[in-house]
Parts: C-alpha cells; sequence; structure tokens
C-alpha cells in the first residue's frame, strides 16, 4: 500500500516533496503509473508506454533477486 502511495498510484506524483519523487523513481509502481497516465489521460502513443514497462520488469527482477538473496541468507 505505501508503494503504491509513493508510486503515484494514489495521487500525483507533483504532490510529494522532491526527495519523495526522487525515491519513487527506484519503485516500480512510478513506471507502471507513468505508462498508464500516457497512454490513458495524456493519449500519447502506444511506444510512450515501453521504456515505462521495460523499467517495471526491470525493478520487478531486481527485487526478486534481491528477495532470494536476502532469504537465502
Amino acid at each position: 500500500m505505501t508503494m503504491s502511495a509513493i508510486g503515484g498510484s494514489w495521487w500525483p506524483l507533483d504532490f510529494e516533496p522532491k526527495w519523495l519523487r526522487l525515491f519513487s523513481q527506484l519503485l516500480p509502481t512510478t513506471w507502471t503509473m507513468q505508462a498508464y497516465n500516457d497512454l490513458m489521460i495524456r493519449h500519447a502513443a502506444a511506444a510512450s508506454a515501453v521504456w515505462p514497462s521495460v523499467l517495471t520488469v526491470a525493478l520487478g527482477f531486481f527485487y526478486l533477486i534481491v528477495g532470494i538473496c536476502v532469504k537465502a541468507v
């Protein structure tokens, strides 16, 4: 729930302080919401969602690996 709020799912990132906006770049929800907003609100081309989607998947794999490594220790 916290990650959703910080990532922009509950309110626009512009409402957050600058330090929190910088931290939110490390969360997959931020990039998912950017792709969604580009497509649904800003009516951007479908190609605009490619980079945020790649970052979402990459962060997901990164956190998966971190979780596996932490559990192994």
